[in-house]
């Protein structure tokens, strides 16, 4: 029996577009229905939405913008983009790229004296039980252990100015990015759904968030306690449930 086929669509959303996944070929899923994407559930751990529109507000007054945080913002997502596309070719080819941005040097360096080897980079991945899917990042081995590895690229610190016009330099604790965390609990947990379909796939025991910090140029190598991790994606899976529902009930006209 063949095995699945995911295939992902991007898809416009107001002034942004968003990945739309399906699959072929897994009896209990509608090849034509649009899955929601892990990232897309995920993000309903974030608790820092009031944060961010301080930090869109502070934006358009500083520049005279209103949509300020839309520059920024989309500057920060290429810059992230870039990195992940020298990384999947590192991982494809085995080869440094020849104009990889500086970025993947430091991520580069940070593999120095740690036993990485990789199975898959960019690896689409669903989950027929619970109907999402989603594109990991990597998939390898740490020191011989089967590994889901997922590259996030930001700063290691805020910047906040002060009444007095000095800048307070706050280091970021990314211990608790539930966000982080719910996602790459997503992917472990759809690998784990697809293991029967897929025999050759790995059966990541653990998962490890490499933050590349664009400020000081240094990363930090976080272990995902992926017991919790799960809690908090289970908990995302109920809200954004509740959610899409709502949605489809105002499409009918039912509330």
């Amino acid at each position: 029996m063949a095995e699945p086929v995911i295939t992902m669509v991007d898809k416009k959303a107001g002034k942004g577009t968003y990945h739309a996944y399906y699959v072929e070929g897994d009896p209990r899923l509608d090849a034509k229905t649009e899955l929601p994407s892990i990232s897309t559930i995920a993000k309903h751990a974030d608790t820092g939405g009031p944060g961010l529109l301080t930090w869109a507000a502070k934006l358009a007054v500083k520049h005279n913008d209103a949509t300020a945080h839309e520059t920024v913002g989309g500057e920060a997502i290429a810059i992230g983009s870039e990195l992940h596309n020298n990384i999947n070719e590192f991982i494809a080819t085995g080869e440094q790229p020849t104009d990889a941005s500086p970025l993947f040097g430091v991520w580069y360096s940070s593999l120095n004296e740690r036993g990485v080897t990789w199975w898959a980079s960019e690896k689409m991945v669903y989950n027929g039980q619970d109907k999402y899917a989603g594109t990991c990042d990597a998939i390898g081995y740490l020191d011989g252990v089967e590994t889901l590895f997922d590259w996030k690229t930001t700063d290691e610190f805020s910047y906040a100015e002060q009444p007095d016009g000095s800048i307070k330099k706050t280091r970021k604790y990314f211990q608790n990015n539930h966000t982080h965390a719910a996602q790459v609990a997503g992917y472990i947990s759809a690998i784990q759904e697809m293991g029967p379909e897929f025999p050759d796939m790995p059966q990541p025991s653990q998962a490890i968030i490499v933050y590349v910090f664009k400020d000081t140029k240094r990363t930090q190598w976080m272990k995902v306690d992926l017991k919790k991790a799960t809690k908090v994606f289970k908990a995302c899976q109920a809200i954004y449930s509740v959610e899409h529902t709502k949605e489809k009930l105002y499409e009918v006209g039912v509330v």
